[in-house]
């Protein structure tokens, strides 16, 4: 038996948590078993349990969520290495520690027999994969990280290069994010020298940019609209200025810059307001990145004069391709890339979860993201073995 948080499906079209005891997962031919050692609690956690999630045909009555998840493979079936070697990834065995990657993708093989749509689509077929038509995901469509074990298609598993869990106990929970904020920055081909801002001070904000760094920026800026999350910011020594645009307003940032603007944006606050103060503060000539996840179909207001008089590039970023981009190898990239920054200690991490407190049991998880509402803390996880 094994504790789990299981999501069930309200009336009113919620999935809300309770602990429950249940059995082990047991692996099918193609599958692994994972015992998970933690999971982080991403915003799309509390997304799908408001009922807000982009597509909810798919979601079960009844679902373990979280997809941010790592542990060590205590189950490997017949043909799991034979379906991984087909598609260049390397064989794993039991004691192998392993990150979760939970985008059931065309490109990833036989994992497609999970999905309920077959076929490959017209993206992946262009080899875009974050664009991903038929894309499911496990910890929304499918039982997820917030549980002691769970079984996964064997493509959708990335091997850690060393069974050092001390090490991967502060960094594990943060290889998926790490890949989507890479594939953000694949978007956005920031170039050294450039003056850049964060929007939003968040555990993702935070990562952010701790990752542009790498990209030799002359200028790093914070931005937020919370006193709390900046001075977190502040501590953890993640940006060259910190502007409040409640109380400072883009005044701030113009005079931090001579009066040019800021010439690289990222919105990681996922707020509707966030891409209109993002354009009134680029410089011309601009890049802006919408990172963030904004409710959908919230509105903000945006002066597409001021975009076509500065001339501004504007992408947006949704979670990852697993290949480069139109090229068809190698499988899970990003991945790769996002564990080598990590297991460098190029981008840092093992900072964000502020206090013990914010490692959550799954009997927890309800006030866990109470919290996260409430911006208490930073990075929160879940660790059903605590």
């Amino acid at each position: 038996m094994m504790k789990a948080a299981v999501f069930k499906k309200t009336e009113d079209g919620r999935w809300l948590p309770t602990m429950r005891e249940m059995p082990v997962p047991l692996p099918e031919d193609g599958e692994v078993l994972m015992k998970v050692e933690s999971c982080g609690i991403c915003q799309t956690d509390l997304t799908v349990s408001a009922g807000r999630f982009r597509d909810p045909r798919f979601i079960p009555d009844e679902v373990i969520l979280g997809h941010e998840f790592w542990g060590e493979i205590v189950g490997v079936t017949e043909r799991c290495n034979e379906r991984r070697i087909s598609l260049g990834m390397e064989p794993i065995e039991e004691g192998d520690l392993v990150v979760a990657d939970p985008n059931i993708v065309c490109l990833h093989g036989e994992a497609r027999s999970w999905r309920r749509e077959g076929g490959t689509c017209h993206f992946c077929q262009q080899f875009i994969s974050a664009l991903c038509e038929k894309v499911q995901h496990i910890g929304v469509h499918f039982n997820g990280g917030f549980a002691q074990y769970c079984k996964l298609p064997a493509e959708q598993v990335v091997k850690l290069p060393d069974r050092d869990k001390e090490f991967w106990s502060k960094r594990g929970y943060l290889v998926e994010p790490l890949a989507c904020i890479l594939w953000g920055a694949e978007r956005l081909q920031p170039e050294p020298g450039m003056s850049m801002a964060v929007m939003g001070a968040g555990p993702i904000g935070t990562l952010f940019a701790r990752l542009i760094r790498l990209f030799m920026p002359s200028l790093v800026v914070i931005v937020d609209v919370d006193d709390g999350r900046l001075e977190t910011a502040k501590k953890l020594n993640i940006g060259d200025a910190f502007v409040n645009l409640k109380s400072d307003g883009l005044e701030k940032i113009f005079e931090l810059t001579g009066g040019e603007g800021i010439e690289c944006i990222i919105e990681t606050a996922g707020s509707p307001t966030a891409l209109g103060a993002a354009v009134g503060m680029a410089r011309k000539g601009g890049k802006i990145l919408v990172f963030g996840v904004s409710p959908m179909g919230a509105m903000g207001e945006v002066e597409p004069f001021e975009i076509y008089e500065k001339q501004l590039e504007i992408k947006g970023a949704c979670i990852y391709s697993t290949t480069p981009p139109h090229k068809p190898k190698p499988i899970q990239y990003y991945f790769k890339k996002a564990i080598d920054l990590l297991r460098k200690e190029l981008v840092k991490a093992d900072d964000l979860v502020l206090s013990d407190a914010h490692i959550h049991p799954p009997e927890e998880i309800e006030e866990a993201f109470q919290q996260i509402r409430n911006r208490v803390g930073l990075k929160h996880i879940v660790s059903c073995w605590k």
